[in-house]
């Protein structure tokens, strides 16, 4: 749809990308080139420089098997230029005819109502708005509200040798298989929630087989993988957590996979966003027990 997409995307292209990530406070997982290096390839993203500001195209196919195409908020170098971001708007939506921006972070929405003249409508996406907590509270889990999940994390230390360590090269292979082998038992309703177990399997197998870009921590008991998280920076003071997976049936394990990827983060970290819930209503819960300090909100953005 775009000038560049990952299967062309040169080693330029891929800095490119990288300077616009971290060309503004976009406050927002999905707007970070760790998520997009993970799933960009997965949606056929395809990505250009349109006056200034780095569009990117996605695609996926609905549950009537049709192709549905969506962009997300442009990135910038610096700011938003009202003049400059109309006509880049303007050439975006002549390209797509219908211009849907999805996961648009709220903070951002004005920007795009005080440079397009016509009439935009907004859509709250509640099940994309991100969980972000401060790093005290995951590392040390204090209050009674968390005093279940501290004493499950307890018990774990307490009762297993485990090693917590950075993904070794060698074991790159384990952890993938691993990681896949929760998506292998899930059941699977439509096309569509299949089709983003392989997407996801798929994402997850190109973050460990290029580990170097992410944070990787994995816990071994008795020398085999039984937990592992994926995150990385996204600036000094946030990092990202995008995958956490744990043997279920092991008391506190969840708890010490999480400490553990918090410990590792440099001292100036002070935020983790542990990304949405997707409007799944355990995955609701189980971000709300550990109390997030903030969400960051979003919504879909339809230009007419």
């Amino acid at each position: 749809m775009l000038e560049k997409n990952f299967e062309n995307a040169t080693a330029e292209d891929l800095e490119e990308l990288k300077r616009y990530f971290a060309g503004y406070e976009y406050r927002s997982s999905g707007h970070t080139y760790s998520s997009m290096f993970m799933w960009g390839p997965e949606y056929d993203v395809s990505w250009q420089v349109i006056e200034g500001y780095l569009w990117t195209i996605s695609s996926y196919v609905n549950e009537k098997g049709e192709k549905v195409l969506y962009s997300t908020m442009p990135l910038t170098l610096n700011t938003y230029d009202k003049d400059n971001f109309a006509l880049s708007i303007k050439k975006v939506k002549e390209k797509m005819g219908k211009l849907v921006m999805y996961q648009v972070p709220n903070h951002m929405v004005d920007f795009i109502r005080k440079a397009w003249d016509g009439p935009i409508k907004v859509i709250e996406d509640r099940d994309s708005a991100d969980y972000v907590y401060r790093r005290e509270k995951l590392e040390n889990l204090p209050g009674r509200a968390l005093h279940k999940k501290k004493n499950n994390l307890n018990a774990f230390i307490k009762n297993y040798d485990f090693v917590a360590e950075d993904l070794r090269e060698e074991d790159v292979p384990e952890a993938i298989d691993f990681a896949l082998s929760f998506n292998e038992d899930k059941e699977t309703k439509t096309r569509q929630d299949a089709s983003v177990l392989e997407k996801e399997s798929l994402a997850i197998t190109r973050a460990l087989e290029n580990r170097d870009l992410y944070i990787v921590r994995v816990i071994k008991l008795e020398g085999k993988i039984k937990a592992l998280a994926i995150g990385a920076l996204y600036s000094e003071k946030e990092a990202v957590e995008h995958i956490e997976k744990a043997d279920p049936t092991i008391r506190g394990l969840f708890q010490a996979i999480n400490q553990d990827f918090v410990k590792r983060l440099p001292k100036e970290v002070e935020l983790i966003n542990r990304e949405e819930d997707m409007g799944i209503e355990n995955l609701r819960k189980a971000k709300g027990e550990y109390q997030p300090a903030l969400m960051y909100e979003k919504s879909t953005v339809v230009v007419i």
